[in-house]
């Protein structure tokens, strides 16, 4: 592997350091509308317990990373931004609905935490709860804020209702509102920005349609229920941000089951703008031999005596520092053609995670026909190699348990006809590439919590 700077005038092998992401941006976008004055836990409000919570995590952050620079924007009626905390601009009625004017008036985050940490508890302390729910613009201007800093950072919407007041509002038509979010999402994932959301079990927020801009933006969902997670927002697991992954394979193989729109030359080159790359994110790709009759066409490929084909993988991207790099991977891979030994010396937890990923995205996609099929053959394939090696062996249990998992919620899709807030964040959690490699992680994950208790380091 080699990695270069590419934007100094000489490159240079470079490195990350822990310093670079002390530097990071967060913004919490808190819904402040009416709704939030109901009952969470006994007689707290769920308004006052995300105002706790914030000002707990506010200490934490300034405690463990004291140079993060930290800004807070509120939605209810009206949207009100504190990028810099020492003013508030409130958005009027008209610019609520004006995409231009609301990206105008996002401002770069000034001072890092350890300067104003009293003044961030202060407005938290004085913050009220009325009206309706104006989150579009909300994101939008935490977007925009975000995007001058051109060091991207993490935005953390804490809801428990429907938009409906401004941009993407559900007042308007609901696709309306899905394809605002999803451009929101797009705006995230091409400037290094990373939206979470965080809501209320059993609230009215309908996740499904914001999932969009979380996937796109490579960011979690979190389901509060009876989990109080601490650290959520120490752990910048960021480590690239405007990303592009390019993957070349030798000209008789071709990618399966990728998007045509990032295949290039007969499906053996895949390139594509992926945003942000996350610690422990496990990007899979398939791959075949092309069709005979496109082989026998290669007239300088000896096809029966082909012993290795190479690999390429490379990605451009930019560091936490602003810096434009580069890094590529060359492998020389030997071909193997007898089945037996390659199922025997097959790593079975990177399958496992496939598997997972794969049902997961089909169950996402609402493709439940094909989910079913996929799920049954995926049971078949793991019993029958369940003894095979030690890897086989140790995942065993963690996949037929995810698979029985898939099973009953195909059968609660089927007879309620939505995928509900529960399994569309516990599918996505599980379809996100990043926490799951852990076997214990996994294992609760799948088998105890359908909200995400977020206590160690990425």
């Amino acid at each position: 592997m080699i990695e270069y700077n590419i934007t100094s005038p000489q490159s240079k092998f470079i490195q990350l350091t822990n310093n670079e992401k002390e530097s990071s941006n967060i913004i919490f976008c808190l819904d402040i509308s009416g709704s939030m004055y109901k009952t969470y836990k006994g007689d707290t409000s769920r308004f006052d317990f995300m105002k706790s919570f914030i000002k707990n995590n506010l200490d934490q952050i300034n405690k463990n990373n004291p140079n993060c620079k930290v800004g807070i924007v509120t939605f209810g009626e009206k949207v009100e931004f504190y990028g810099d905390v020492d003013y508030c601009y409130k958005l009027n009625d008209e610019e609520i609905n004006n995409e231009r004017k609301v990206i105008e008036l996002g401002k770069s985050l000034l001072n890092p935490i350890k300067l104003n940490i009293d003044k961030l508890k202060n407005i938290i302390t004085k913050l009220f709860s009325f009206g309706k729910t104006c989150l579009g613009p909300s994101v939008l201007i935490s977007l925009s804020s975000l995007i001058k800093t051109n060091k991207g950072g993490r935005i953390f919407i804490l809801t428990d209702g429907l938009a409906n007041n401004g941009l993407g509002s559900l007042k308007n038509e609901e696709d309306i509102s899905i394809n605002f979010n999803k451009k929101l999402g797009e705006m995230a994932k091409n400037n290094g920005i990373c939206i979470n959301l965080i809501t209320f079990a059993e609230s009215e927020s309908r996740i499904e349609l914001l999932y969009e801009m979380v996937k796109k933006s490579k960011g979690e969902i979190f389901q509060m229920n009876d989990f109080i997670f601490s650290n959520c927002f120490l752990n910048n697991d960021i480590l690239t941000i405007k990303t592009t992954l390019n993957i070349n394979l030798h000209k008789v193989l071709e990618f399966k089951n990728k998007n045509n729109e990032y295949l290039k030359n007969d499906g053996s080159c895949y390139n594509k703008v992926i945003g942000i790359i996350k610690k422990d994110m496990n990007p899979f790709f398939e791959f075949d031999f092309q069709s005979p009759e496109k082989i026998l066409l290669m007239n300088d490929i000896d096809i029966n005596n082909l012993k290795q084909l190479p690999f390429q993988f490379s990605i451009e991207y930019f560091n936490l520092k602003g810096e434009k790099c580069i890094r590529v991977y060359n492998e020389l891979k030997n071909i193997c053609y007898d089945k037996e030994e390659i199922e025997k010396n097959s790593d079975y937890v990177i399958i496992s995670v496939f598997a997972i990923q794969r049902t997961s995205n089909l169950l996402l996609e609402r493709k439940i026909p094909e989910l079913e099929e996929k799920t049954k053959e995926w049971e078949l394939f793991f019993n029958k190699n369940k003894d095979i090696n030690a890897s086989s062996k140790s995942n065993y249990d963690i996949e037929i348990n995810k698979i029985n998992e898939i099973k009953k919620n195909i059968k609660e899709i089927n007879k309620s006809k939505i995928i509900n807030d529960r399994i569309l964040t516990l599918n996505y959690r599980l379809s996100s590439n990043s926490y799951i490699n852990d076997e214990k992680e996994r294992e609760n994950l799948i088998n105890k919590n359908y909200t995400r208790v977020d206590t160690k380091n990425d």
